[in-house]
């Protein structure tokens, strides 16, 4: 059967037939490409940055963090957990390996890692380990204190010590810098 300008149905639907194939294959090949981009970017991708009005990925090779071990003295709980928290709050990782690293990030001989340890290493555990650990070096008001007994300390060495062995005015400064930084972290007004 001819259609009024000289082509034949089935012609017609053969290139049609064709169209459609060459159609689905563009689409199923976009696709791949689109999910590769997107892999590649998600593992070589660090940060997004805009310039010009549109997005520009830029990607880094960093180190890796080291996990900071905690040795159990109360002045060095707040920069432990503030690196360990990010992998509390992790809801990919599991609890067994979040306690695992727990135990890795506890210095040896210490009552920290004690504490740690006197928990079976087991996914339910994990919270129980956590809550302890925060019970015994987390608190705030303990944290506070510390932090302001350092401040005093630093205070009355600087005095006690003779005038030609002072810290220089500089460094005695960074150092109370550092406390008071400390205990505005914990939400002490330092002002």
């Amino acid at each position: 059967m001819e259609l009024g300008i000289g082509v034949e149905e089935d012609t017609l639907n053969c290139e049609i037939e064709e169209e459609e194939h060459y159609s689905d294959t563009f689409i199923t090949l976009k696709r791949k490409v689109r999910e590769l981009i997107d892999s590649d970017n998600k593992s070589d991708v660090k940060s997004l940055g805009s310039s010009n009005g549109s997005l520009m990925a830029k990607s880094y090779k960093l180190h890796k963090i080291e996990i900071r071990k905690f040795d159990g003295e109360l002045i060095n709980w707040l920069p432990f957990w503030a690196q360990f928290e990010k992998i509390h709050e992790d809801t990919e990782l599991h609890d067994a390996d979040k306690f695992h690293y727990l135990v890795q990030s506890m210095q040896s001989h210490t009552r920290a890692r004690e504490l740690i340890e006197s928990y079976p290493q087991t996914a339910e555990n994990y919270a129980k380990a956590v809550k302890a650990l925060k019970k015994r070096y987390g608190q705030k008001d303990l944290l506070v204190e510390i932090y302001v007994m350092e401040l005093l300390k630093l205070m009355m060495a600087n005095v006690k010590t003779p005038p030609d062995e002072r810290r220089s005015v500089a460094k005695l400064y960074d150092k109370l810098e550092t406390q008071l930084r400390s205990l505005e972290s914990l939400g002490v007004d330092t002002k």
